[in-house]
């Protein structure tokens, strides 16, 4: 809850409290936190139903027993009561209205509830009603419960019905951002978020404050109109004003800067040089996404596999968000010289603070690191928190998830990136807060491995899953009609214009393409990733309808194993490349089986990837010029030329055939990534012995 612990009007919010515990009393073990008052479950629930059904439009009898629901029943029933709570059809005040203390508790948890399944318009409805109740009940009426602020100033929209929403969202996420900046710096410095009081009130609360109350700010990479880099910044400015503790410095880090600025004023300002020590470059390496087979285990495993040991001391830092210790990918145990540090949540131990990943940074600070390696900062949250701390001289973020970490500079120094998928760099370098240190052009900055092997009998298979896929044909896919289950890749009255990229990386741009394929070729059909959340399916399929798609025509299938992904891939007449944010593993996959994949880059670097790998491998120019657009009329011109054309098809598949093979083993990425880490180590190994000891730094 907001409190201001040195303002003169806090009796309204004492009574707000004051009536919580009331409510909390009168719950009867229904709220976490509250106290039983000895009934068993089945008594409780004999209660609740008995009121409801001598009630049934009072919205509060709905409340509670929504609460029990939720709590003993299942979330689904729960949730469905609790909304209708808030129903004019089906109660006769509206919950907020009839009991304010209960209408906040309601929303705000709502908010995350809808927030989970990317429900934007009954996220932002209950955000809204939070917002109002709590100021409504907030003694000034000047300032909100700051979770609900934090909700409004951290929300945006996955799923978009048009481009004007998209816009809409980022412009909403500034706006409210700035309001709960403004009450810190002017209005209320001393304001505060409740996290005791809260997780005794409001279901889900307590297990993590900051996950409740940050949403996530994955979609932002997929804004490619937005200022990225801005926003970015606004979402780490709230968390550090709604979370002090974690603007931790280590002791080392100090140390370091007093070094750095005794170093400027003996050079008269200059540029202080690395110190030289006669052991290896402390390297810490933290992330959540060290899994096999996770996309970006599989970008960055074999680059930080092959680091020259010989210089680099490596320490592998797993925060297990969502996976369990043993799960993690060969190259993390491939050097026995590397260590291995597991971290998860302790129930229990973190509970009621969002500040609890201090604790990890605690350890992560005796093992004094020179320099940490983030390969994602924006795709976990308790990496992104680790990451607002400053736990090595110089830490480093990179495009495990392609956008910036907001992080002031002071904090994280550098953004690792590649030219060739990047815009000249007084350009891209607005992206980013972080400073951009790029993978030239004409090197590759990655070092891969192929993903489709020759099996035991001489078939290609997945290296994923070491199954085959060459038997699969268009009849495996029963999500396809009958016309085309009978079709071959070679017939030419069917053409499938595949993209199974996961439907929240296709904003609305990508409907006009996908329908504008359509048009242009009768034949054309498209293949799509099929949404696992019902009410975004409905989004997306109106979205298609809107912008003249024959729907007829679309498919949608689910997520597919990665061997039957290849195959699916393999019958397709084109691949054709999401918009704005574009493929970068299936591209490979692709590119790999030969296929055309048609891209139109975008402005950020999570657009242009596939651009970038058909620089790198070589495409002659004749055939990179049938795949790459520069508009929407050009992306939906080359895709159903190569569509329609067999002839065409195979020849510029021929080129990418013999081009490939060039995308894998090449040690160039290593040592690229060894000159970027050597120039911004804070210290470098000394050839002549005249390196000092460790502990000086």
């Amino acid at each position: 809850m907001s409190r201001r612990r040195q303002t003169k009007n806090t009796g309204s919010m004492a009574a707000w409290k004051s009536l919580l515990v009331l409510c909390c009393v009168v719950l009867a073990s229904l709220v976490p936190g509250c106290i039983g008052q000895g009934e068993s479950k089945e008594q409780i629930f004999a209660r609740l139903a008995k009121d409801m059904q001598d009630n049934p439009r009072d919205a509060s009898a709905r409340y509670l027993m929504a609460q029990f629901l939720m709590m003993y029943r299942g979330m689904e029933s729960g949730v469905e009561l609790l909304m209708s709570s808030f129903d004019a059809n089906q109660v006769d005040t509206a919950l907020g209205m009839q009991n304010p203390v209960q209408g906040f508790i309601a929303s705000n948890f709502l908010t995350r509830y809808h927030q989970e399944w990317h429900n934007h318009e009954a996220k932002n409805f209950f955000a809204n009603m939070a917002y109002f109740l709590s100021r409504q009940m907030s003694g000034e009426m000047d300032i909100a419960e700051m979770c609900t602020q934090v909700h409004l100033a951290t929300m945006l929209n996955s799923y978009p019905l048009t481009n004007e929403e998209v816009d809409e969202s980022a412009a909403h996420m500034e706006e409210w951002s700035k309001k709960l900046l403004d009450i810190f710096d002017k209005k209320h410095p001393n304001a505060q978020l409740d996290e005791e009081f809260m997780s005794q009130n409001v279901l889900g609360f307590a297990g993590d404050p900051y996950v409740h109350c940050m949403l996530t700010l994955f979609p932002l990479s997929f804004m490619y109109r937005a200022d990225v880099a801005k926003l970015a910044n606004l979402n780490f400015e709230v968390g550090v004003r709604v979370w002090p503790k974690l603007l931790h410095t280590a002791e080392h880090v100090r140390k370091y800067e007093e070094e750095q600025k005794l170093a400027s004023r003996d050079t008269n300002g200059g540029l202080p040089s690395q110190k030289c020590i006669d052991g290896k470059i402390k390297l810490g390496i933290v992330s959540a996404t060290l899994s096999r087979g996770h996309s970006v285990a599989e970008d960055f495993g074999g680059v930080i596999q092959r680091l020259d040991r010989n210089v680099f001391d490596v320490t592998f830092v797993y925060i297990h968000e969502k996976s369990d210790p043993g799960d993690e990918d060969d190259f993390v145990t491939a050097n026995p010289e590397d260590k291995l540090i597991h971290y998860q949540k302790l129930d229990g131990t973190d509970n009621r603070d969002g500040a609890w990943p201090r604790r990890i940074g605690k350890d992560i600070e005796e093992l004094k690191f020179d320099m940490i390696f983030y390969p994602e900062l924006t795709m976990s949250s308790i990496v992104r928190r680790l990451g607002m701390e400053r736990l090595a001289p110089v830490q480093i973020n990179s495009h495990g998830h392609p956008v910036t970490s907001g992080h002031p500079r002071e904090i994280v120094q550098h953004f690792v990136s590649w030219a060739e998928a990047e815009l000249p760099l007084e350009q891209s370098q607005t992206h980013y807060t972080e400073e951009l240190q790029l993978i030239p052009k004409g090197k590759i900055h990655q070092y891969y491995t192929p993903r489709v092997e020759t099996g035991p009998k001489g078939k290609r298979i997945s290296r994923m899953t070491q199954m085959p896929f060459d038997h699969y044909t268009r009849k495996d896919y029963p999500e396809f009609s009958d016309a085309i289950q009978n079709s071959t890749p070679e017939d030419d009255d069917i053409h499938l214009y595949v993209c199974m990229q996961k439907p929240f990386k296709l904003f609305p741009e990508f409907d006009e393409l996908v329908c504008g394929i359509l048009q242009k070729d009768p034949m054309g059909h498209a293949v799509l990733h099929k949404e696992d959340m019902k009410g975004n399916t409905g989004i997306f399929e109106k979205r298609m309808r809107a912008a003249g798609c024959d729907m007829d025509r679309v498919h949608f299938l689910p997520t597919q194993p990665p061997h039957k992904l290849l195959a699916l891939y393999d019958t397709a007449s084109v691949i054709i490349d999401s918009y704005p944010a574009g493929g970068c593993t299936t591209t490979r996959e692709a590119l790999e089986l030969g296929k055309a994949v048609v891209t139109w880059p975008a402005r950020l670097l999570g657009g242009r990837w596939t651009l970038g790998l058909y620089h790198t491998i070589g495409l002659d120019e004749d055939a990179r010029n049938r795949l790459v657009a520069d508009s929407k009329e050009d992306y939906i011109s080359k895709a159903v030329e190569l569509g329609t054309n067999r002839s065409l098809r195979k020849s510029v598949e021929s080129s990418i055939l013999e081009a490939v093979p060039t995308l894998f083993g090449r040690y160039e990425a290593v040592e690229e990534w060894e000159k970027i880490l050597k120039r911004v180590s804070p210290v470098k190994q000394c050839s002549d012995g005249s390196g000092g000891e460790r502990d000086e730094l």
